[in-house]
């Protein structure tokens, strides 16, 4: 009886493998456009920067130039706190925009839901950049 338990099952385990294998080919173009759509969603987030991450590389170039004597001092000065002021803008507006769109420290609501405008959410969380 065993053996013929045993038969049972190799036989059952070939013929899922069978059915696996005809699925992925009969579907193997979706899962190629699958496959490409996701690649291309995760090679579009690399390219995109943080605030952070913008901030870093233009500090750095502009201590290049600094360090260059392309700048003076004062101009080296002047520019960080531009930089650094572009940069807290382009946080804001990336928390406004996550806000307006439903996503709260992580979580999604329905836009409907959120009783606030992004601004009034950033202002309220954040001072409205007044810290």
């Amino acid at each position: 009886m065993n053996d013929k338990i045993k038969e049972l099952l190799k036989n059952a385990e070939q013929s899922d493998a069978i059915a696996k294998n005809k699925w992925r080919i009969e579907n193997r173009e979706q899962l190629r456009e699958e496959r490409k759509q996701k690649l291309k969603e995760l090679m579009e987030k690399d390219k995109q920067k943080t605030a952070v991450e913008w901030q870093f590389e233009q500090l750095f170039n502009s201590f290049e130039k600094f360090n260059n004597g392309e700048y003076t001092f004062d101009e080296y000065l002047k520019r960080n706190l531009e930089i650094r002021e572009q940069a807290k803008e382009m946080e804001k507006e990336r928390i406004e925009t996550a806000y307006n769109k439903g996503t709260v420290h992580g979580i999604d609501y329905p836009e409907s839901t959120l009783p606030l405008t992004g601004e009034q959410y950033y202002n309220e969380t954040y001072g409205g950049g007044k810290q």
